[in-house]
């Protein structure tokens, strides 16, 4: 798939269908590991690191390149990156988030 110059996908933006070549938008892209899952076949666990600019690749956009296409299942964000003065960074470094997490209770 990395090797490809082109990976054409048909999908909508704003209310109309349109086919755009998402190749660009696909930075890299492995396996990690099998789907915990009793049957192999039915998946893998896929890393993928995905462009925003100039437009975004979404995990499904992805999966949709694939032949024959396929299904997500769990998709985690781990990252999202900006770039500042030519270096990539974390909008919000993960310190900052460290409160302590909000619970929800009957009252």
């Amino acid at each position: 798939m990395l090797n490809a110059s082109t990976l054409p996908v048909t999908r909508e933006r704003k209310g109309k269908t349109v086919s755009d070549d998402i190749r660009p938008g696909i930075i890299s892209l492995r396996v990690v590991g099998a789907t915990a899952t009793d049957a192999p076949e039915q998946g893998a666990l896929l890393e993928a690191e995905l462009a925003t600019q100039p437009r975004s690749v979404r995990p499904s956009e992805l999966l949709a390149a694939f032949d024959p296409p396929r299904n997500e299942g769990r998709v985690c964000r781990t990252h999202q990156w900006i770039i500042t003065d030519g270096a990539r960074r974390e909008p919000i470094p993960a310190h900052a988030t460290s409160r302590a997490p909000a619970e929800a209770g009957a009252r």
